[in-house]
C-alpha cells in the first residue's frame, strides 16, 4: 500500500519576504491520495501582515565656537545629524525627509549631505523606495545669526525633522539648542575743548570746560533701555549749558535718554560747565571732579569720571 502526501501552494519551511503593504493571505493545501481511495485534500489560509515602520531621529552633533567664549553663542556654527530607518517588515515607498530649520536663530544652512536641497526655508531629501531593515544618517550645518540677532540671556533654537512616506504617519522628531548673549555696555568720559574766559592761560575760576561721555555695546545683544547720568561737582559748577542730544539738568544730576544701542555701536553726548567764581575755590590748586553713569535694561551700571585741575 502507498500512501503519498502532498504540500500545494507554498514550500514546507521557507520563510517569505512580504512584498506589500497591508495583510495578505496565505493558503496551503494538503491531500493524501492512496491505490483504494481518491485524492482527499484540505487547506488552511493564515493572515500575513506586512507593514514598513519608519523612525527617525534628530541631534546637534557638535558646534563651531568661532567666538571662542566657550558657548554657543550668536555667530557660532551647529553641526545636525539626523538618522532613519524602516523597522518594519515592508518597503516604504515615495519616502521623503524634511528639515524645517528656525528661521528666527538660524542665518544660512550649509554642508547638506546626500543631494539634500534647501529652498531657503526646508531642507529635503528624496529617499524613494526604503526597504526593510535599510537606514542611513544625512548631515548639514546651520549657521547662527552673529552679534546683534539674538537678545540679552538664553535663546531657544529649535528645529524639526519630518520622515514620511506613502504608507506611513509620518514620523517627527525635534532638536533644541540654547544660543546664549550677553549685553555689555562701556562708558568713556573725557574732557574736551576749554574757553579761557579770563586769559590767563590756564584754568581757573569763571572759564568754560566741556566734556562728552560716550556710552558703547561692546557685546553680542543689543542694549535697551540706555540712560547717562552725570554728576557735576556742584561745589565748582556756575552753570552748566549746551547739553547735547535732549538731556535734562535738574541742578544736580544731567541725564540722557538713548533708548536702544546695537552691538557694537555707541552714542556720544556732551554738555560744558562754566566754572564758579574765583571766590568759591581755594588758594591754589583745586581739582574739580565728575563722574558719568551708564545703565542699560539688560545690564548693571557703569561709570568713569573726568578730572581738572582749577588754578
Amino acid at each position: 500500500r502507498i500512501l503519498a502526501f502532498y504540500l500545494h501552494e507554498m514550500e514546507v519551511g521557507r520563510l517569505y519576504q512580504a512584498t506589500g503593504h497591508g495583510s495578505t493571505a496565505v493558503t496551503n493545501v494538503a491531500s493524501v491520495e492512496s491505490h483504494e481511495l481518491g485524492p482527499v485534500s484540505d487547506d488552511e489560509t493564515v493572515t500575513v501582515e506586512a507593514a514598513a515602520n519608519l523612525i527617525v531621529s534628530k541631534s546637534a552633533v557638535s558646534y563651531t565656537d568661532v567666538d571662542e567664549n566657550g558657548i554657543l553663542s550668536p555667530g557660532d556654527s551647529v553641526q545636525y545629524a539626523v538618522s532613519w530607518a524602516n523597522n518594519g517588515n515592508a518597503a516604504a515607498t515615495g519616502v521623503s525627509l524634511s528639515d524645517d530649520p528656525d528661521e528666527i536663530g538660524i542665518e544660512n544652512i550649509v554642508d547638506v549631505s546626500d543631494l539634500g536641497l534647501y529652498d531657503g526655508d526646508v531642507i529635503t531629501w528624496d529617499l524613494g523606495q526604503v526597504e526593510p531593515g535599510e537606514s542611513g544618517t544625512f548631515t548639514y550645518t546651520a549657521e547662527l545669526y552673529g552679534a546683534g540677532g539674538f537678545l540679552d540671556g538664553e535663546t531657544p533654537v529649535d528645529n524639526t525633522v519630518v520622515l514620511a512616506s506613502n504608507e506611513t504617519a509620518p514620523a517627527t522628531d525635534s532638536e533644541t539648542v540654547t544660543v546664549s548673549a550677553n549685553t555689555m555696555i562701556a562708558v568713556d568720559k573725557s574732557v574736551g575743548a576749554t574757553t579761557d574766559v579770563d586769559g590767563d592761560g590756564q584754568l581757573s575760576p569763571g572759564d568754560i570746560v566741556s566734556y562728552s561721555v560716550t556710552v558703547t555695546n561692546t557685546s553680542n545683544a543689543d542694549a535697551t533701555g540706555v540712560t547717562i547720568s552725570d554728576n557735576p561737582d556742584d561745589a565748582y559748577v556756575g552753570s552748566i549749558g549746551s547739553i547735547s542730544d535732549g538731556g535734562t539738568y535738574d541742578g544736580a544730576t544731567i541725564e540722557w535718554s538713548l533708548g536702544t544701542i546695537a552691538t557694537g555701536s555707541s552714542a556720544t553726548v556732551t554738555y560744558s560747565v562754566t566754572l564758579a567764581s574765583a571766590g568759591s575755590f581755594v588758594h591754589g590748586s583745586t581739582l574739580v571732579t565728575n563722574t558719568a553713569t551708564a545703565d542699560s535694561t539688560e545690564t548693571g551700571a557703569v561709570t568713569d569720571g573726568a578730572n581738572v585741575t582749577v588754578v
